[in-house]
């Protein structure tokens, strides 16, 4: 069973995101951290395989959630998809510099999302 923790404030965004998960990947098991502090003290307390990382979040935003994330682990050991609402090359040079592995711009379509969290869930083809 894959555990994907998704950082993700807007709780109707996390369900829509769970429902996905549910019917694409049901041996999965989804975990919400509703904000960047959640999902930092999450990460510390058990490894994913998988992180969902929204950027602009209240708390913490996705980027400084991301830059503590990577002190525990590195790019390739755990794997983090930023989701943003916002789409400029700043933001996504900001992003791929804090340590997350891809870039996805809301709204995205079921097909954009799967074929990244299956690359990095080993999955690709299958």
């Amino acid at each position: 069973m894959k555990k994907i923790y998704i950082a993700e404030d807007n709780e109707h965004n996390f369900e829509a995101l769970k429902r996905i998960f549910a019917e694409v990947l049901p041996d999965s098991e989804v975990v919400h951290a509703p904000g960047g502090y959640a999902i930092v003290n999450m990460v510390k307390k058990q490894k994913p395989d998988l992180v969902l990382m929204d950027i602009m979040m209240p708390d913490m935003d996705g980027i400084e959630a991301t830059t503590l994330i990577r002190k525990q682990y590195p790019r390739k050991e755990l794997p983090i998809i930023a989701m943003t609402a916002r789409d400029d090359a700043g933001d996504q040079e900001r992003v791929h510099n804090a340590g997350c592995n891809e870039y996805l711009t809301k709204p995205f379509s079921i097909s954009q999302l799967m074929e990244k969290v299956n690359f990095y869930l080993g999955q690709a083809g299958s």
